[in-house]
């Protein structure tokens, strides 16, 4: 979570006491005048960002560094663009199925009807992402519980006075007493600029009741990510994947881990800490939740850098390897050629 921006800074290059505006920048000023100079000049440290407003956001799939303008491809673009999911396709037909089941008199109604025919069909296309926004909505908020406990800050009113939260905080209250769990940064947004990627992982941990089953030393760091999809504990996919925990998320996590640099909340910079080679995911459900071990170590890593290359194709090469359609030459004796 980000700390409040504060409204008046001293100037990094002049050193006076200057307002800050709404988004981060400390405002336009002149220095003080040199000895002897007629004019004073725009001091150089106007515009300047300050605080939380120095870590970089996420937009349209890119982390653009503060410092150096540098835009930064997110982690999750990365492997939407070269990983993709090979269940996405049957899972959202089946979506759309299901509401098709349910909507059976109002298909034989508007048999008939070309208009209203095209719009019960667009409304059945959009099944899987109706519900899939839904779901990213809950996470949201499953992700904004998780982080005020961690922060110990107040909830959102929105949040706080929604049942269908109560059971997540619990269950998530739960595995932090159960594993003895010391929270050292939620909701970091980190960077590898060697490799040209950002991202915002969801906890960096102690747990000396996961050091010990592990036979590590109690003071290992780990990462952890939170999942809440599936509807079970035990719902399994076709290949035997926990619903919900597929194996990207320790790709995610590979690529978290080997960041270079990460922000505090209140904006400063800040070198990777040492993170353990496998962390966890917490599979937080309303129902209960359980932890899985996810390596993402250097082989996982290599896995991630060739889903980068895969989606940097994608978004880049993928656009200039086909030309336009080739027309016969004009020429008489070269048509003959042509067509012999």
């Amino acid at each position: 979570m980000r700390e409040p921006i504060p409204e008046r800074v001293v100037c990094p290059e002049c050193s006076s006491i200057r307002k800050v505006t709404l988004s981060g920048a400390i405002y336009k000023h002149k220095a003080p005048k040199a000895e002897g100079a007629r004019l004073a000049l725009p001091c150089p440290g106007s515009g300047t960002l300050v605080g939380s407003a120095r870590i970089p956001r996420r937009v349209s799939g890119f982390y653009t560094c503060t410092t150096t303008r540098r835009r930064l491809r997110s982690v999750t673009t990365i492997l939407k663009g070269g990983n993709p999911n090979p269940a996405i396709a049957p899972w959202s037909a089946g979506r759309a199925l299901d509401e098709a089941f349910d909507s059976l008199e109002e298909m034989d109604a508007v048999r008939g009807f070309p208009e209203l025919r095209r719009d019960v069909r667009r409304r059945l296309q959009g099944a899987a992402v109706r519900y899939r926004d839904a779901k990213a909505d809950l996470g949201t908020k499953v992700h904004d519980v998780v982080e005020a406990h961690i922060l110990g800050t107040a909830l959102p009113e929105e949040i706080a006075t929604d049942p269908e939260m109560l059971p997540y905080l619990v269950n998530f209250e739960r595995f932090v007493a159960a594993w003895e769990v010391e929270f050292y940064a939620s909701e970091m947004t980190v960077a590898n600029y060697s490799h040209g990627y950002a991202g915002t992982l969801d906890f960096l941990f102690h747990s000396p009741v996961l050091a010990r089953l592990w036979g590590l030393p109690e003071r290992t760091l780990f990462a952890g990510d939170t999942k809440t999809g599936g509807t079970s504990l035990n719902d399994r996919t076709w290949d035997g994947h926990i619903r919900g925990v597929y194996p990207e998320a320790a790709c995610q996590l590979s690529a978290y881990r080997r960041a270079e640099y990460g922000w505090l909340p209140n904006g400063t910079w800040v070198p990777m800490p040492k993170v353990h080679e496998v962390g966890i995911i917490l599979h937080l459900l309303a129902e209960d939740y359980q932890v899985v071990p996810a390596r993402c170590d250097d082989q996982v890593y290599e896995w991630f850098r060739a889903c980068q290359s895969v989606a940097e194709a994608n978004a880049q090469l993928s656009k200039s390897v086909l030309g336009d359609p080739l027309t016969l030459p004009s020429s008489p004796a070269l048509q003959e050629v042509a067509a012999a």
